[in-house]
C-alpha cells in the first residue's frame, strides 16, 4: 500500500514536470543593480523566455507613462499601465529623462537612455514577471550632456532702437562754502561699464532653458548708424527674467570730469550713462547630441549698451 502511494507521488511529480502550467522555468537567478550613461546600453540576460516587462516606474511614480511599441515599430500602447505582454520596445520621455527599454529577445533587456537632464544621478525600477513570478530590475542613469545650440535666426525686420535712455551711476551732494569757485571731479566710468541683455522666450519652451548647456553661446547683434549689423558679440542663452552682464572694455575708467560748484552754493553732482537700447525677435535652434532630438525657442532680445555720460549738477528742488 505505502508503495503504491510512493508511486502514485513519483508519477505526480514526474507529470507536473512536463506540464509547462504547472512547472515554471525561473527566469532570472540574479538581482540586477546597474548603472549607465547616455549613450550606452546596460543589457540583462535571462536564464528563460517566460516573462515579459509589467511596468516601469520608482519610489516617487509608481508608473511611467510610457510608449510601447511591438518589433514592426507599431504603437501598441500611450498610456501608463501595468504589463506590456506583446512589446518590442518601450520609450520613456518626460521633462528630464528619455530613454529605451528594448526586449531584444526573450533571453536579452537593453535599457538604452539617451538624455537624463537632472544634476544628479536618476535611479528607476523595471518589473517582470509571469504570472507566477515577479522580479524588480534597478537601473541608474547618469547625466547626459546638455542641448546644444545649432543657429539662431533674427527677424530683422522686427528689429527696435532707441538711444534716448540715462540711467543714473552716482549722485553726490557738493556743498561750497567758500567764497571762490571749487572744482569736483567726476569719474564716470570708474565702477566699470556693462552692457546687459535680456530675453524674453514663448511660454511653451521657457521650462526646457535650463536644458542648455551654459558653455553654449550666440552671436547678438550690435548698432551701427542705426542698423542691426553681426559681428563677434557673444553671450550665454538667458532664461526669462535673467539679465546677462557683459563687460565693455572701451571706456577708460580713470576719465576725469571737473565739475565747478559756485560760492556758496550746493549741488547734487549726478552722472548718468547714456544708453542704446534694442529689441529684435528671433528663433534659437538646438540638438541635443546623443538623442539628437531637436527643441525650437522662439523670443525677443534686448540690449542695453552704454554709449556715453552725461553729467548735472542739479538743485534739491531739481532732483
Amino acid at each position: 500500500m505505502i508503495k503504491s502511494v510512493i508511486r502514485s507521488m513519483m508519477l505526480l511529480v514526474l507529470c507536473t514536470g512536463c506540464n509547462g502550467d504547472l512547472f515554471v522555468d525561473e527566469f532570472l537567478t540574479e538581482d540586477v543593480n546597474q548603472t549607465v550613461s547616455c549613450g550606452d546600453s546596460a543589457v540583462v540576460h535571462f536564464d528563460a523566455a517566460n516573462w515579459n516587462v509589467l511596468g516601469v516606474g520608482n519610489a516617487l511614480n509608481a508608473h511611467f507613462w510610457v510608449k510601447a511599441y511591438d518589433s514592426q515599430g507599431n504603437l501598441i500602447s500611450n498610456q501608463s499601465q501595468y504589463g506590456y505582454p506583446e512589446m518590442a520596445k518601450l520609450v520613456v520621455e518626460n521633462e528630464f529623462n528619455y530613454f529605451e527599454i528594448e526586449r531584444t529577445n526573450g533571453h536579452e533587456l537593453k535599457i538604452r537612455p539617451l538624455e537624463m537632464m537632472q544634476e544628479t544621478p536618476f535611479s528607476f525600477d523595471v518589473s517582470v514577471g509571469n504570472e507566477y513570478e515577479q522580479k524588480m530590475l534597478t537601473f541608474t542613469i547618469n547625466p547626459s550632456p546638455k542641448y546644444q545650440v545649432d543657429s539662431i535666426a533674427y527677424d530683422w525686420d522686427s528689429f527696435k532702437t532707441y538711444d534716448n535712455e540715462l540711467k543714473e551711476v552716482s549722485s553726490i551732494l557738493i556743498e561750497n562754502r567758500g567764497s571762490a569757485p571749487m572744482t569736483y571731479h567726476a569719474y564716470p566710468y570708474k565702477k566699470g561699464v556693462k552692457r546687459t541683455f535680456g530675453f524674453n522666450w514663448n511660454f511653451n519652451h521657457a521650462d526646457d532653458l535650463p536644458k542648455i548647456s551654459q558653455d553654449e553661446r550666440i552671436t547678438v547683434p550690435d548698432v551701427e548708424n542705426g542698423k542691426p549689423v553681426l559681428r563677434n558679440t557673444q553671450i550665454p542663452v538667458g532664461e526669462n527674467g535673467k539679465t546677462i552682464e557683459l563687460p565693455l572694455d572701451s571706456f577708460d575708467p580713470n576719465l576725469c570730469v571737473p565739475v565747478v560748484i559756485d560760492p556758496h552754493d550746493k549741488r547734487y553732482v549726478v552722472t548718468y550713462h547714456q544708453i542704446e537700447n534694442y529689441d529684435i525677435s528671433c528663433t534659437l535652434y538646438t540638438s541635443h547630441p546623443i538623442s539628437h532630438r531637436k527643441i525650437v525657442y522662439k523670443g525677443v532680445l534686448y540690449s542695453a549698451r552704454p554709449y556715453g555720460h552725461l553729467i548735472l549738477t542739479l538743485k534739491e528742488n531739481q532732483l
